[in-house]
């Protein structure tokens, strides 16, 4: 056992190290993007931030894809059936294509209303800008879509090299291009939106391409996938569904709650949306965790292995507090130099200050929804991990926001610590659950 646990040790930091490269160096890029994007405008940062949020409910949305597939294929390496494996990526592919294009049909048609309905106390000029800066965006959907989707699999079959290197190429074409368009070309918000384009539709390109030259075990042929398998399907989508469910009620439930930091007035937005950029690279460790716990459990239970999966659940999970306390403790010694890399206006950097440490006690509540989640979606208990998101998300976090920031009058202050005690909620749901075996739906590739 000893002997089998040092094995696991190292297979899972040559497979981790990439993907905290690939997290780490994206949180990084955001970062720029967030101080390039803020000086466009006053009010560009609100802007842009409302709008990717959206972008966030549709990354949830193709999750029916992204973790679907990744979780299915992940259980099916586990048990070695790679035949299986690779029509399962075939299915994922005409998916991927079908479901982007139906989004981004559905975006354009919609977008000037949904913006006015997600932004109801936006001042003209905001408005302006995130209807622009919206509209563009819309065009970079498919290359996202295959971009999340095809890089999830890889990594479901154990590969993680490639995405971080792919992840590298799409985030400094991403970083150049924002810069031309924004900086050189005095493009504002439609450069900023050209650069998603141009960067998503990068990624998917080549994600693509990865996956249609890859010579590991997974080995697609595009004229299967002219021919529809159910089974296939009906399983990714058995996982899928109730984790897009689940990831698009806290999408929206982020919507709604920067809606509310939006009617709180300028400052206040720019301050939350400054103070949430800084805590999110802080929270790096949450992506990684959610990308291992996928494979590494998703693998064990594949392979039979349902006690070893529970014991890396937890052991991944322990492995991450310190480092995401200390990147908090880091964010929060050089606060001020970080706040003013955004803005200069005093009562904004005094409101973000304020903002980042109040963000600190999410810290390990967002750590374990972002561990023990995952394990047990790789388990196939997606639809109770849905019922728990509903419940901190929709039950507890939203009510409470409204009620603190403005019954309580606490502004920003009530709606983050609300997104604490979501989390916190959540957090507690799923360890209790995770603590028996109810969790685990899966045994082998059934």
């Amino acid at each position: 056992m000893i002997n089998s646990w040092q094995f696991d040790y190292r297979k899972i930091a040559r497979f981790v190290l990439p993907v905290v490269a690939e997290v780490t160096f994206t949180q990084f890029m955001t970062l720029v993007l967030s101080i390039l994007f803020g000086k466009i405008s006053d009010s560009s940062l609100t802007a842009v931030s409302t709008i990717n949020n959206v972008m966030c409910v549709y990354t949830a949305l193709i999750t029916i894809l992204s973790v679907g597939s990744a979780v299915y294929i992940s259980n099916l390496t586990g048990s070695q059936d790679y035949v299986k494996a690779s029509r399962a990526t075939e299915q994922a592919l005409v998916l991927t294509l079908v479901f982007s294009l139906l989004l981004s049909f559905f975006s354009l048609v919609i977008n000037k209303m949904f913006v006015k309905l997600i932004m109801p106390g936006a001042d003209n000029n905001l408005y302006k800008e995130a209807v622009l800066y919206f509209r563009i965006t819309i065009y970079s959907i498919p290359g996202m879509a295959f971009y999340l989707v095809l890089l999830n699999i890889l990594r479901a079959s154990g590969d993680s090299l490639k995405p971080l290197i792919v992840m590298i190429v799409v985030n400094v074409t991403h970083i150049i291009s924002a810069y031309l368009f924004i900086v050189s070309s005095k493009m504002s918000i439609i450069g900023a939106g050209l650069s998603n384009v141009v960067a998503r539709t990068l990624g998917g390109m080549l994600a693509f391409i990865l996956i249609m030259r890859n010579k590991g075990i997974i080995k697609v042929q595009l004229r299967r996938c002219k021919k529809i398998d159910i089974p296939i399907i009906r399983r990714i989508l058995r996982v899928g569904l109730p984790t897009a469910i689940e990831g698009s009620f806290i999408e929206i439930g982020y919507v709604l709650a920067n809606s509310m930091v939006v009617s709180l007035g300028t400052k206040n937005a720019t301050a939350f949306q400054i103070a949430n950029s800084l805590s999110g690279f802080a929270h790096l460790f949450d992506s990684v965790n959610v990308t291992v716990e996928n494979t590494f459990v998703g693998q064990s239970i594949g392979a039979g292995e349902t006690l070893r999966a529970k014991k890396k659940a937890y052991l991944i999970f322990l492995a991450a507090v310190p480092l995401v306390i200390g990147l908090y403790i880091a964010l929060l010694i050089f606060q001020e130099p970080l706040i003013s890399l955004y803005t200069r206006d005093p009562e904004v950097i005094l409101i973000a200050k304020r903002s980042l440490l109040l963000f600190f006690g999410a810290a390990i509540p967002a750590l374990s929804v972002n561990s023990i989640d995952p394990a047990m979606r790789a388990g196939g208990d997606a639809t109770f991990v849905m019922v728990e998101t509903i419940i901190g998300v929709w039950i507890i976090r939203l009510p409470f926001s409204y009620f603190f920031a403005f019954k309580m009058n606490m502004g920003i202050d009530g709606i983050i610590i609300a997104h604490v005690l979501g989390l916190l909620v959540r957090a507690c749901i799923g360890h209790y659950r995770f603590y028996g075996m109810k969790w685990l739906k899966y045994k082998g590739n059934s």
